[in-house]
């Protein structure tokens, strides 16, 4: 399993994957139990976000999915560049960013209704995202391989190098 998100103390969903494909739980208890998810796709799932009963999973082939019953469905997204996604954040209730392989950046600004993807780079670079953090809808960060972090101040539009590469990968 790679993600988990709660929308309260004792609601919750895991994500991940596998061999077999997309794996998805869900508890009501607190994480004492939990109930497998039938899911749309076999994807791996990376990381999951949501507000109240409104919940995306981002992973494999840049697969997002969206479920506006607390995973009782869900809907794939569609029309997102065919590459990983492995984070996954909603700075406000409307507005979700996700970031992954070769730069890969996409944001929502429905509540994950539908998204929109471009690949971020500074400095003539775009690695791998691998964590991002917004800490309102415009200013967020990525941070990438080789120890890369980057700045957005204009929700993704452009990208600053904010810790410059290494030659070690990560």
């Amino acid at each position: 399993l790679y993600g988990v998100w709660f929308k309260d103390a004792a609601n919750g969903i895991c994500v991940g994957g596998a061999s077999r494909g997309s794996i998805a739980a869900r508890t009501a208890d607190s994480g004492r139990t939990w109930v497998p998810m039938d899911l749309p796709c076999g994807a791996t799932l990376n990381s999951l976000a949501g507000n109240g009963t409104t919940v995306t999973a981002t992973g494999a082939t840049g697969v997002i999915m969206h479920s506006a019953d607390f995973g009782a469905t869900w809907e794939l997204k569609s029309g997102i560049p065919g590459t990983t996604l492995y984070d996954l954040q909603f700075a406000t209730a409307s507005t979700g960013f996700a970031a992954g392989f070769d730069g890969l950046f996409v944001k929502t600004t429905n509540t994950g209704g539908s998204w929109k993807g471009s690949f971020a780079y500074a400095n003539k670079m775009s690695p791998n995202f691998n964590d991002l953090y917004f800490v309102n809808g415009t200013t967020g960060f990525v941070t990438g391989s080789y120890r890369m972090v980057f700045k957005t101040t204009n929700a993704g539009t452009n990208w600053s190098m904010v810790l410059p590469d290494t030659t070690a990968a990560t």
